[in-house]
């Protein structure tokens, strides 16, 4: 046999085993990618499972805790409910004062004002116990109110205010012979007139002086804007004067 015919079978001989090898590696490559993609399928289908389970963890948990925080409400419900008759008469009798706290004091002076008499005008006009108080000593002053005739019986001085108010107190500046005022009258919005004071006529030594009237709760259920005053001078030495009237109440 010849050396080229040996060389030959030789190489042919090579041919199988390479080509088996070729097509193993075409074969192995394609698959080993599809092993590899099975393989990732797996595992994110077990971290679905995993994130799923742990969804299902939370809802559940959730659900527990909405249960008991439901069990909670109608436990405190059933604690504070019903309220014993003594606390709510308490919230009752407590309802009046907490509506009044939400109102303001108001302190006013008198804006208009006309007598039963006056004895003379602009001086001891009625207008003259209007505004703030400017007689500053006791004695006979132009710049107060004063009835015609220094003995008049039932003269009247009626005071109107700018803003109706529920009444907490009437203060009276007296500037000359004081102790004379018999009645005060409140007017409220129905024209309706309570008395809130009165008294015997009898002078006071202390002169000037401030009478102050205190209204009683529940004297009148309606806001007033107006104060009637009346005097009896009967028996005073000389004319009771009135220099200036303040209404104190909440509105």
């Amino acid at each position: 046999m010849s050396e080229t015919s040996t060389n030959r079978r030789s190489v042919v001989g090579l041919v199988g085993p390479v080509l088996a090898l070729a097509a193993l590696a075409c074969v192995c490559g394609p698959l080993g990618r599809v092993q590899s993609t099975a393989t990732r399928t797996r595992n994110t289908a077990g971290t679905a499972q995993a994130i799923g389970t742990n969804v299902g963890g939370a809802f559940a948990t959730g659900e527990a805790a909405a249960t008991a925080v439901g069990d909670l409400q109608q436990s405190v419900a059933t604690e504070v409910a019903p309220l014993p008759p003594t606390i709510i008469a308490g919230l009752e009798e407590l309802n009046p004062t907490l509506a009044a706290s939400d109102l303001e004091e108001a302190r006013q002076w008198g804006i208009t004002a006309m007598a039963s008499s006056q004895r003379d005008t602009p001086a001891y006009a009625a207008a003259q116990a209007t505004g703030v108080p400017n007689t500053s000593f006791c004695g006979d002053a132009t710049t107060a109110w004063a009835s015609a005739t220094p003995n008049g019986q039932g003269e009247e001085l009626t005071i109107t205010f700018a803003a109706p108010v529920t009444p907490l107190q009437i203060n009276i500046y007296e500037s000359f012979n004081p102790g004379f005022v018999t009645q005060v009258r409140l007017v409220d919005v129905y024209g309706d007139t309570p008395v809130v004071y009165q008294a015997a006529p009898q002078l006071v030594l202390e002169c000037p002086r401030v009478l102050t009237i205190d209204v009683p709760p529940g004297a009148t259920p309606q806001q007033v804007s107006t104060v009637i005053i009346t005097l009896d001078q009967s028996t005073a030495p000389s004319w009771a004067q009135i220099d200036a009237v303040e209404l104190v109440g909440l509105r």
